[in-house]
């Protein structure tokens, strides 16, 4: 059976649409009875996720369009990042060590079997990275299947309405036009149109029908939050592309060049320098507590890059490339690397 989905005002409507995309003339009648108001949110224009008769394709784009399915994920990905803060993540500890034995012999039975789920390396987990994608993939859906029917029926919306649609608005009123002496409908529009833009809306008429509108782009706010939402878990998913995020704790002894991990460079930290507050200094809550506090942090650090001899176990000649105290907040910068 082939369904005829063409209106009387002779726009062709997809398979599936409620209301007329032109004129807004309900379609389903017998499914939405007179009594109650029309959904609005689209003015009758069709999501992708609403078609009948639905391809694979369209249904992994309802899946991933549905609110509660986002609401599901985001649900997940909070407790697998809660579970990640039970136990220090392995890139927490400095120097070679052996985490198969580490979290047993500090944290017990808990420990080994924390380590044992992998949850020691959570946030750099395939399943913890697949959450942040289906979210981000929910995100971009769920905006998609909600942002084209929004433009086209804020930006390709008739004027004139069917009667159904406009009687079965939440707020309605029918009325005679001609009163307080005026005998021309033409006037009356006139005037309603003088003073709807005095007061700053954007006014548009057609054969003796007017609308008007106001404050139409906050319509559009929660997808502009959408949009930062997505750009925040493509920055985080970001820094999982070799080359573009290293974060690396290494330990610096005082006088010594050690190598920084995966890179070219090394570091020498001349001389590293702290001072604490003395007794007379501390806040009155922290006295005669015997603690001691620090004042000032400083690291004479120096920035060298291998040019010979790198990896292949001789010495390797260093050339310097950049030399900074490093304090707290201002770290040594050079072609985007930061040393703290």
């Amino acid at each position: 059976m082939v369904e005829d989905t063409k209106c009387e005002c002779g726009h062709q409507n997809p398979l599936g649409t409620v209301l007329c995309e032109s004129c807004g003339k309900p379609l389903q009648e017998d499914a939405m009875p007179d009594s109650g108001p029309l959904e609005m949110r689209y003015d009758g224009v069709l999501r992708r996720s609403q078609r009948e008769n639905p391809t694979i394709i369209d249904r992994i784009w309802k899946f991933f369009s549905s609110v509660k399915v986002a609401i599901y994920l985001i649900i997940m990905t909070l407790i697998g990042a809660a579970i990640g803060t039970i136990f220090p993540q392995e890139n927490m500890f400095l120097g070679d060590v052996k985490f198969s034995t580490l979290y047993e012999e500090k944290y017990g039975t808990a420990g080994r079997i924390y380590y044992l789920l992998g949850l020691s390396h959570t946030y750099d987990s395939i399943w913890f990275k697949g959450l942040l994608v289906m979210i981000g993939t929910s995100l971009v859906v769920c905006s998609l299947d909600r942002v084209l029917p929004l433009y086209r029926a804020l930006n390709k919306q008739s004027i004139r309405k069917h009667l159904g649609f406009l009687t079965r608005q939440r707020v309605t009123y029918q009325g005679s036009l001609i009163e307080n002496g005026q005998t021309d409908e033409t006037q009356w529009l006139g005037d309603m149109e003088k003073e709807l833009k005095r007061r700053r809306y954007r006014v548009h008429t057609e054969d003796g029908a007017l609308l008007a509108e106001k404050y139409r782009f906050s319509r559009w706010g929660p997808y502009i939050n959408h949009i930062g939402l997505i750009v925040f878990l493509l920055a985080v998913l970001a820094r999982s592309i070799p080359g573009w995020y290293m974060d690396q704790y290494v330990g610096f002894m005082e006088g010594r060049i050690v190598k920084i991990p995966e890179t070219p460079y090394y570091l020498e930290n001349k001389k590293f320098t702290v001072e604490f507050y003395s007794e007379d200094e501390l806040a009155p809550e922290f006295r005669g507590q015997g603690k001691t506090v620090p004042k000032f942090y400083e690291t004479q650090a120096v920035l060298y890059i291998c040019e010979s001899n790198c990896g292949t176990g001789q010495e390797p000649k260093l050339k310097e490339v950049a030399s900074h105290n490093i304090q707290v907040n201002k770290p040594l910068v050079y072609k985007g690397f930061k040393a703290y």
